[in-house]
């Protein structure tokens, strides 16, 4: 972005500097197409008084010498040829000797305007100042129907002001000239005399005498500015703003008539390159961002996809959950090692998992028979329990019979015959040999239990 802000600032100077370059070009050959018929006006019609001066003898040469110059001078669209009052007698007290084109006719006539060519300004400034000079424009001209300008020089007779000769140029032709070299559509170009009338203007009112002093009162301090730098013969350029439009307007002097030519131009047409270029600059930006943005969303898209696999892997092993192996790319940085070593240590869980569960398997078959044989054993306590007191209770009344008998014959021993006693004794052995029996049985008990 810094690198952008940077290009747009030089690029900015490159184009004012080109823009500013053309225009004070344009403005250049501006002048010097201008200057180039002024000049051949200028020259015509000295050459021409020359002549008027060698043939003032004879008041009908100079019709013809009048009609000569606008003949043979495309530029030229009108002569006139003036003496002071009664210096032609035989022509009455004035003499105009006026030849001007009309279409593609040349007319002749004894008068100019409606008012004596002795009181109009052609005539009598260089009469008084008795140098050449180029009076101010005439806007309107019945004569040509155009805004015309006059170039004015003095005739002598020994030395002594007899008469002006006067030729006059169309201002169309001027500002045609002036239009041909502007560098951009919205240009225009003006010409300012040195008394601040305008000469050539686009909008021909502002040809009227003091049209730029009116003007300058409903425009911005940066115009009075211009238009005192161009009265003062000055050169450059300046920002200005016109009808509240931002110009641009590039101003010179010419050297031998004291006029300043300036050229106008927007300042939106002048960047006009320059904006251009920030416009395409800024959709290539952008495009290129919104790339860059897909690039790097993308990039990083695949760039942390393993990851994301990866987490939901290890949030699956975290659940307990090792039905879905961790997945296994060809990568080979840092990642792909990741995965594989998660793929490793999902392997070797469920391989120990594996032989946890057979050893779960083996220990639930194996709590099986304990359980089993601990029923087994529970069930023999119980049946040698019962067997015991079955075995005791059986021996409680043989027992008994037998102390009775023992008691018995201790108590009546004297008493009792020798065929009671073999009879006791008998039951005596009866009943020993059932507790024998019983006692058998109760070993044999014992040992079984001991065999379990």
């Amino acid at each position: 972005m810094a690198a952008l802000v940077i290009m747009s600032h030089y690029a900015r100077q490159a184009v004012k500097e080109e823009a500013i370059a053309r225009s004070e070009q344009a403005l250049q050959t501006a002048a010097l197409n201008i200057d180039n018929i002024l000049h051949k006006t200028e020259v015509a019609a000295i050459n021409m008084r020359e002549y008027v001066e060698n043939r003032l003898a004879n008041p009908d040469d100079i019709l013809l010498i009048s009609k000569q110059l606008v003949e043979t001078n495309p530029d030229i669209i009108g002569c006139a040829i003036c003496f002071e009052p009664d210096f032609y007698p035989q022509k009455g007290h004035l003499f105009m000797a006026y030849h001007f084109r009309r279409g593609n006719k040349i007319l002749c006539s004894d008068h100019f305007g409606s008012t004596s060519y002795l009181q109009q300004e052609w005539y009598s400034r260089p009469k008084t100042t008795d140098s050449p000079c180029w009076a101010e424009p005439i806007p309107k001209d019945t004569t040509y129907g155009c805004p015309i300008i006059t170039y004015s020089t003095p005739i002598h007779q020994k030395g002594k002001l007899v008469g002006i000769l006067a030729v006059d140029i169309t201002l169309n032709d001027l500002s045609r000239i002036a239009q041909e070299t502007r560098p951009y559509p919205n240009t225009f170009c003006a010409l300012l005399g040195k008394s601040g009338n305008f000469i050539i203007h686009p909008d021909t009112a502002m040809l009227n005498p003091g049209a730029m002093f009116r003007q300058l009162r409903m425009l911005d301090a940066k115009s009075a500015e211009l238009a005192k730098a161009m009265l003062d013969g000055d050169s450059g350029y300046m920002e200005v703003n016109i009808y509240g439009i931002d110009c641009y307007a590039f101003y010179k002097p010419f050297k031998n008539t004291n006029w300043s030519i300036d050229i106008i131009t927007w300042k939106s047409e002048l960047f006009a390159p320059y904006n251009r270029l920030m416009t395409i600059t800024s959709i290539l930006v952008l495009g290129g961002l919104i790339l860059l943005l897909v690039f790097c969303r993308t990039f990083i898209h695949r760039q942390l996809n393993p990851l994301e696999q990866l987490d939901r892997s290890v949030q699956q092993l975290a659940a307990g959950d090792f039905s879905h192996p961790v997945v296994v790319s060809k990568r080979r940085d840092e990642i792909g090692s990741l995965q594989k070593s998660f793929h490793a240590m999902q392997q070797a869980i469920i391989s120990k998992i594996d032989e946890i569960q057979q050893h779960s398997q083996k220990l639930n078959k194996q709590k099986e028979t304990l359980f089993a044989a601990y029923d087994r054993t529970h069930e023999a306590e119980r049946i040698k329990t019962v067997f015991l007191h079955n075995v005791t209770s059986q021996l409680v009344e043989p027992v008994n019979a037998i102390s009775d008998i023992v008691n018995n014959i201790k108590t009546n021993h004297d008493t009792l015959k020798q065929k009671d006693i073999s009879q006791m004794a008998k039951q005596m052995q009866t009943y020993t040999n059932t507790i024998i029996n019983l006692l058998h049985e109760m070993i044999k008990v014992s040992e079984n239990d001991s065999k379990l």
